[in-house]
C-alpha cells in the first residue's frame, strides 16, 4: 500500500477510540525518538471530505503533535463499514488495552452491528462468552466507581456476580489487605458465596478477617454473631494491653480479660481456633516478653 505524507493538523482522532488516556512519560519519550528518527511505521487513516480520521496509530500521531512535527507518514484506506468493524475487532485482540477500553470497542460493536445478546457478539469477535461477559463487566464496572480505574482487573473479575454495594467495599477491602487475584478466586469468593448475611456485613465492614471467617463459616448462624463479638473483644483487649505497658501500669486485669475471650471463643468455636490464633501462645508470650520491661 501506497505511504503518503499527510498534514497533522488536517488528521483527526477517531471517536470510537477506547483509550482516552496516554502515558504522558511514555508519550514523551516516543515524542523523542519521532525527532530523532521519525515515525517509523506509518499509521493508518481514511479519508471524508479532506479529512483523516484515525483507523491505527494514534499514539504515534499524538506523539509526533508534541515532536511539532508537520507531517506523519500515513496509509489512507477506503472507508467501508465491514472495514470499520474489522479495526474494532482487531482493536479488542490488542494485548495492550484494559478491560474497560476493550469493553469500550466491544459495545460499539454491538451498537453499530445490532448486536443484541452476549453469545453473537463472541461470536462475532472470536472470544468465549465468558472472556466477553468479564471485558464488559469491568468496563462498567469502572465507569460506575471511577476510584477503581487502577485496581488490578483479576481482582475486579473475582468479584462478578455479587451485588454492586457488596461489590464495592469488597473490591476497596481486597486492595486494602493487599489480596491478589489468585488470592480473591481462589479463598474470598468462595467463602463470600458460601457466608451468611451476618458473616458478609462483618467482613465487608472489617469486624473480622478472612482467616478468622474461615474458621467460624460453619457455626449455626446465631453462634456466628456471638463469635465475631467475641473476636473483636479479643482484638480490643490485645490492643489496650501494650498501652498499659507504655502507661507503665499493670496489666494482669487486660490479661485476665483476654483469656476469659479466648475461654469463651474455644467453647463457641473448637479447638480450630487456638490452632488459628494459637492466642494462649502469643498473650504469654507478650506479658512474659514485656512483664519486667
Amino acid at each position: 500500500m501506497e505511504v503518503r505524507e499527510i498534514e497533522i493538523s488536517k488528521i483527526k482522532p477517531n471517536p470510537s477510540q477506547a483509550r482516552k488516556d496516554f502515558d504522558k512519560e511514555k508519550l514523551k519519550e516516543l515524542a523523542d525518538s519521532i525527532k530523532l528518527v521519525g515515525v517509523l511505521n506509518p499509521i493508518t487513516v481514511k479519508e471524508k471530505d479532506g479529512v483523516y480520521e484515525i483507523v491505527a496509530g494514534e499514539r504515534r500521531w499524538q506523539a509526533s503533535k508534541l515532536a511539532k512535527k508537520i507531517t506523519i507518514p500515513a496509509i489512507i484506506k477506503e472507508y467501508k463499514k465491514s472495514s470499520a468493524i474489522e479495526s474494532l475487532i482487531e482493536n479488542v485482540h490488542r494485548k495492550n488495552l484494559t478491560d474497560d477500553e476493550k469493553g469500550e470497542y466491544l459495545k460499539e460493536i454491538m451498537k453499530k452491528e445490532n448486536i443484541s445478546n452476549l453469545n453473537a457478539l463472541a461470536k462475532k469477535v472470536g472470544l468465549s462468552r465468558r472472556g466477553v461477559e468479564q471485558v464488559i463487566d469491568v468496563s462498567e464496572f469502572r465507569k460506575k466507581y471511577r476510584d477503581t480505574k487502577k485496581i488490578s482487573q483479576k481482582v475486579i473479575r473475582s468479584t462478578m456476580g455479587i451485588p454492586d454495594d457488596e461489590r464495592i467495599k469488597l473490591v476497596r477491602l481486597a486492595v486494602k489487605k493487599g489480596f491478589s487475584g489468585v488470592k480473591m478466586e481462589s479463598q474470598v469468593r468462595p467463602l463470600m458465596n458460601k457466608a451468611s448475611k451476618t458473616i458478609k456485613d462483618a467482613v465487608l465492614n472489617e469486624k473480622i478477617s478472612i482467616e478468622e471467617t474461615a474458621q467460624i463459616i460453619d457455626l449455626d448462624e446465631g453462634k456466628q454473631e456471638a463469635a465475631i463479638l467475641s473476636i473483636q473483644q479479643f482484638k480490643k483487649t490485645m490492643e489496650q494491653i501494650p498501652r498499659s505497658i507504655k502507661k507503665g501500669t499493670v496489666f494482669e486485669k487486660e490479661k485476665k480479660t483476654a483469656l476469659d475471650v479466648i475461654n469463651k471463643l474455644k467453647s463457641e468455636l473448637g479447638s480450630t481456633t487456638g490452632k488459628l490464633y494459637k492466642m494462649e501462645d502469643i498473650l504469654n508470650g507478650f506479658c512474659e516478653k514485656n512483664v519486667f520491661e
